[in-house]
């Protein structure tokens, strides 16, 4: 079974130092705040994920929430990573 969130793990946008890393702050703050400002992208990205996985088979608890699954692939395509990159270390979470 997947846990859909886990509240109490915040995405931590306190400043950095690093012009690089502060960027992406700006980047993927932008994204966080669309999430939470509509939770049923979520609701709908779990609701999706939790047919296919059981259509799979697959009976073991997940390693980390859709939330995280959801996030993961957000940032694999913004950052352009090729899908036989995504396809090995999104199905098992162990990435």
């Amino acid at each position: 079974m997947r846990i859909k969130l886990n509240p109490q793990e915040p995405l931590d946008f306190t400043p950095a130092r690093l012009k690089v890393t502060r960027d992406y702050h700006q980047k993927y703050s932008t994204i966080d705040g669309i999430l939470a400002e509509t939770p049923k992208i979520l609701t709908v990205f779990h609701r999706d994920v939790t047919r296919v996985l059981s259509k799979a088979g697959r009976q073991r608890t997940a390693h980390f929430t859709s939330d995280h699954l959801l996030r993961a692939i957000l940032v694999m395509e913004i950052e352009g990573l090729p899908t036989r990159f995504k396809a090995e270390i999104v199905p098992d979470g162990r990435g």
